[in-house]
């Protein structure tokens, strides 16, 4: 173990559906936000990168039909691109990523990761209105960032599901999301449009105040 708090389902875990096993790997914990209501400690331990790389092989061993990296935020990993390809072309693995988005906006990030095998994300995207969004995530700014995010991997050809976690702050703001939605992540990219929307609960807070 890596630390004694931990457990080892934190880190890595395969999941069963109809069509095969996932295998799941957190590559850390810190975060580019800080969401107030999300179950995670951004002090939590980052398993050694060796490691990370480790428990790929071992789960594609293990004959998973897909992987899906999470974090903390992944796109802040900076062996991130390394990890995707040797994943998805020296494993042959779908690659699934859940993420914040914040970094793919960047020129060329988007189309980066699609060549080195990433095939879906699912993005955080909590509000639309970008001062209820910035309150929720703590920190401000990053919507434009994320909106920004979403364009770009809808344009790059990226399989795109939006989770909005609907809780006290932003649940007057549900009907105004789907809208913004719709209007920009849909109409205006009809070849590539987002797939679907979550609208989720939250789990247990970290911070129980």
């Amino acid at each position: 173990r890596i630390a004694l708090e931990m457990e080892d389902r934190h880190y890595r875990e395969m999941e069963y559906a109809h069509n095969g096993s996932t295998g799941r790997i957190r590559v850390g914990f810190g975060c580019n936000q800080d969401c107030h209501f999300c179950w995670q400690g951004r002090s939590w331990p980052k398993p050694p990168d060796e490691l990370i790389f480790q428990w790929l092989d071992e789960l594609a061993a293990s004959g998973i039909k897909q992987l899906a990296i999470e974090g903390g935020e992944p796109l802040i990993w900076r062996h991130l691109p390394e990890f995707i390809t040797r994943a998805s072309h020296g494993h042959g693995l779908p690659v699934h990523m859940n993420t914040n988005a914040i970094s793919l906006g960047q020129p060329g990030v988007a189309e980066r990761y699609k060549a080195a095998g990433l095939v879906s994300i699912l993005v955080s995207f909590h509000a639309a209105d970008a001062e209820v969004s910035d309150r929720m995530t703590r920190a401000p700014g990053t919507h434009k960032r994320t909106v920004e995010g979403i364009h770009a991997a809808l344009e790059a050809g990226l399989v795109v599901i939006l989770n909005c976690v609907v809780e006290r702050q932003n649940v007057h703001d549900v009907p105004n999301h789907a809208r913004f939605v719709r209007d920009e992540f849909i109409l205006k990219h009809p070849e590539n449009p987002v797939m679907m929307v979550n609208y989720s609960q939250p789990g247990p807070y970290y911070e129980k105040e």
